[in-house]
């Protein structure tokens, strides 16, 4: 039966329910055959994985739990890690796999040093995670952009009607664009004053035409200042927000359509435009913004350009000013409110006190700390390219209890957001936070940006032996996660941080 195993692994189940059920355990010359035929059992199972899935992962962890000699090489467990990588298409089961099956259960059948196996599994175990979920996010299905469907208005003949679209996959059509614009502003699009879609009736396209002549503002992003309906419009004055997010090529778009006055407003200390890797390689995620703002002459005045920094901040308590503008803005940033102004929110979590002068006389208050940094020495989940760490999750969880409980005094409702890096890092809080009826939100740094709330909890993720923070090295992605708030605690490993200082 053991020799079958190799050959229909789903056998297993089986085999494994009908010693269990006679209470007969695996004697040593059970385990001898097992041993001997350990390769091509191994082997058998990864191929079934696929229309397996998890049923078959409890026999496997029970014949690797009776194997006490080693009997495969590294050559033949690296074989087994590359077929894993190579066959498994869910990335949840070759985690299984990987993590939960192969990894504790490699110093039975393997004959090296302990130390020596651990570290080399984890790497190659990593390398091959890494490898499965950028198949998996390849193997995804993907829009067409040409449809093809029977036209319902045709009576007497067939019509096919074809509809080809010139954007790229993914890209929402008009109509998708327009129920993203914010309530209260919809009715000033030019779908809703001509009271459809615009793109699907000529004369809806000429009354808004008619009605975008007759306006003096018109708002639009940069490169739809260039198509459709603006495409032969001139504006004499343009305003770009979010300049510093912008490639140059995009905020160059409106600024070439005959205007006298163009006002960017942006900060070039916070994240930069989104391109791939070849474009990052040349640069190409430097704005117009960044590239005018950090000339040596603008702020003369020079060529016709000025430059303006508005330098006093009202949204974060004093404390949090002083670092933001210390490590990010050259100590140019100021505070235009006093500490009073952001008191702390009522809460059970144990802030550390502070004293704080009131700025008149000899009286004190006593203040809280409203920079928390908190250890936390849990490893992230190797292999995959969105990063994981459970520990750092579980201690999020418990802060939020806290920080989502009243104490004895009620007092007014605070918002609380967690901010991760990483989307894995965001699903896992998602559905851990879910049992906390305080409502919070979860969210990346890059979606929060220009946003803000009472209370910000940051968790970094990142930690493990090779002190690697990836991406969190940006210190324009830092910038983002710890400046336009009122309070933060942040979950960190300080070995893995300390030499990014």
């Amino acid at each position: 039966m053991i020799e079958v195993l190799a050959i229909e692994p789903t056998m297993a189940i089986t085999f494994v329910r009908f010693f269990a059920s006679l209470g007969i355990s695996v004697n040593q010359d059970l385990a001898l055959l097992l041993e001997a035929s350990l390769l091509p059992i191994l082997r058998a199972f990864v191929l079934s994985q696929n229309f397996m899935g998890h049923p078959i992962l409890e026999p496997l962890k029970t014949i690797l739990s009776n194997i006490s000699h080693g009997s495969l090489s590294l050559s033949d467990v690296t074989d087994l890690i590359e077929l894993v990588a190579l066959t498994i298409r869910s990335t949840d089961l070759a985690l299984d796999l990987l993590l939960d099956c192969l990894q504790p259960n490699a110093h039975r059948f393997m004959t090296a040093d302990s130390q020596v196996v651990r570290h080399l599994l984890r790497n190659l175990i990593a390398i091959a995670l890494e490898h499965i979920e950028e198949a998996e996010n390849v193997a995804k299905r993907q829009q067409d952009l040409l449809d093809l469907k029977s036209y319902p208005k045709a009576k007497e003949v067939n019509v096919v009607e074809v509809e080809f679209r010139i954007d790229t996959t993914g890209t929402p059509k008009t109509s998708s664009h327009v129920r993203k614009v914010a309530d209260d502003l919809r009715k000033y699009t030019c779908d809703a004053v001509a009271g459809q879609e615009i793109h699907s009736n000529y004369k809806a396209m000429e009354k808004a035409a008619q009605m975008i002549k007759r306006s003096d503002t018109i708002f639009t992003t940069c490169i739809g200042a260039g198509i459709g309906l603006l495409r032969s419009e001139h504006f004499d004055i343009v305003i770009v927000d979010e300049a510093s997010q912008q490639t140059e090529p995009s905020s160059l778009v409106p600024l070439v359509k005959g205007c006298s006055k163009a006002i960017l407003v942006g900060d070039h200390v916070q994240l930069r435009p989104t391109v791939n890797q070849t474009a990052l390689a040349l640069d190409f995620d430097v704005s117009l913004f960044e590239r005018l703002y950090t000339k040596a002459d603008v702020s003369a005045g020079e060529g016709g350009l000025k430059r303006l920094m508005l330098d006093t901040q009202y949204r974060m308590h004093p404390k949090l000013c002083e670092f933001s503008s210390r490590e990010f803005y050259g100590g140019n940033l100021k505070s235009g409110i006093d500490s009073l102004a952001r008191p702390l929110n009522d809460s059970r979590f144990p802030f550390p006190a502070a004293i704080a002068s009131k700025g008149k006389g000899a009286s004190v208050v006593v203040d809280y700390e409203r920079a928390i940094f908190i250890d936390c020495e849990s490893r992230e989940m190797p292999g995959q390219k969105s990063k994981e760490n459970r520990g750092q999750a579980e201690l999020c969880v418990r802060i939020c209890k806290l920080l989502a409980s009243p104490s004895e005094t009620i007092g007014v409702p605070h918002s609380i957001v967690v901010l991760t890096p990483y989307t894995r890092q965001a699903e896992v809080l998602k559905r851990m936070l879910s049992s906390i009826p305080h409502n919070i939100e979860i969210s990346s740094i890059d979606g929060f940006q220009g946003r803000e709330a009472d209370i910000i909890v940051f968790v970094t993720v990142r930690c493990n032996e090779h002190r690697d923070i990836g991406f969190l090295k940006d210190m324009r992605r830092m910038n983002v996660a710890l400046t336009p708030r009122h309070l933060r605690l942040r979950d960190h490993d300080k070995k893995v941080l300390m030499p990014y200082q």
